[in-house]
């Protein structure tokens, strides 16, 4: 008998979620949820960001064991990870440089605030783009976006981890097509920032955001 025909696949085509949902979490679940847990060195085994050696893919290389499906019928994709802290550089010049390309800072730092803490910046989200290659003169511009999210102040002194979100930008994007998270009431059973796909369709992509009780109500 083969001994490991039980073995879980190493490389599954995405992470395993209940059957209807999607993961979604918002960026005030992202920082403190995920990357405060494990800054902290709390690991809930329901936890599906895991730690990967980002810069060593280009954004079409990476690991579909960091994908998530989102979306109308899941038709777009994102992977999430947590990368080590990088050296803190200031200024638009930030870059990351990652297998045949390097990505590079865009646009000014987000604060991610605390929900119903006004004034609260509980983290920052950086705005990278992927140029593929590795001169600066030919490097050529696509469309891969990753956000790095940080901790702030002592706490970010004392990080050891940022946690990243690598996504391809779509071409025909408007408001209808951006699936919103959930109101930050929402806790979900298993996983947080799961979504359920019925509910989104119905109702995320028509600018409403779903509450607990939503979740309790049949459908």
């Amino acid at each position: 008998m083969d001994n490991n025909s039980s073995s879980v696949n190493p490389n599954p085509t995405s992470l395993p979620l209940p059957p209807g949902c999607q993961f979604f979490p918002s960026e005030h679940q992202l920082i403190t949820h995920y990357l405060t847990n494990k800054n902290n060195g709390d690991h809930p085994p329901s936890d599906l960001i895991n730690d990967l050696d980002l810069y060593r893919f280009e954004p079409f290389d990476l690991p579909e064991t960091a994908r998530f499906v989102f979306g109308r019928e899941g038709k777009r994709k994102h992977w999430y990870c947590f990368a080590p802290m990088p050296r803190v550089k200031r200024g638009r010049g930030e870059k990351r440089a990652a297998g045949g390309g390097v990505w590079r800072r865009s646009g000014s730092v987000k604060d991610i605030v605390g929900a119903g803490l006004q004034g609260v910046v509980l983290g920052t989200r950086k705005t990278f783009v992927f140029y593929l290659g590795d001169s600066a003169k030919t490097a050529v511009r696509t469309k891969w976006i990753m956000y790095e999210y940080a901790l702030v102040d002592q706490k970010m002194a004392e990080a050891s981890y940022v946690l990243c979100r690598v996504f391809a930008k779509s071409h025909h994007s408007n408001d209808k097509d951006k699936p919103k998270p959930f109101n930050e009431l929402v806790k979900t059973v298993c996983n947080i920032g799961t979504q359920c796909d019925d509910m989104v369709n119905l109702m995320a992509f028509e600018g409403d955001f779903l509450e607990l009780n939503d979740l309790l109500t049949p459908l």
